[in-house]
C-alpha cells in the first residue's frame, strides 16, 4: 500500500504484492502544503492495516518518508505509535 500525505492522507495504491503497481503508486504521489505525518500513520493503521482481511501469512512493514517535521496532525506521536501497536 502507498499512502501520500500533506494535510490529509491519500492512498495512491491499495494493498498489493505487485511491485509495479506499488511503483506506480509512489510515482503518483504529489504531496504539498503542510505535513500531517502522525495523522497519516494513524489513518494507515486504523483504517487500512487493522481492517485488511488476511488470507494467509503476511509480512508487514511501514516505510515512512517525510521531511520529519509534523506541523498539522490532530493526533500526537504517541497516539500514532499506540495505533501502530494495537492488536488486530
Amino acid at each position: 500500500m502507498v499512502v501520500g500525505f500533506d494535510a490529509t492522507p491519500d492512498v495512491t495504491q491499495d494493498f498489493t504484492d505487485n511491485t509495479e503497481a506499488l511503483s506506480k503508486g509512489v510515482r503518483a504521489l504529489h504531496p504539498g502544503g503542510g505535513t500531517a505525518m502522525f495523522d497519516a500513520l494513524y489513518y494507515s493503521c486504523r483504517d487500512k492495516l487493522m481492517k485488511h482481511e488476511q488470507t494467509g501469512p503476511v509480512r508487514r512493514a511501514i516505510i515512512l518518508l517525510s521531511d520529519g517535521e509534523d506541523n498539522l496532525s490532530h493526533v500526537t506521536r504517541e497516539e500514532a505509535i499506540e495505533m501502530r501497536n494495537a492488536p488486530r
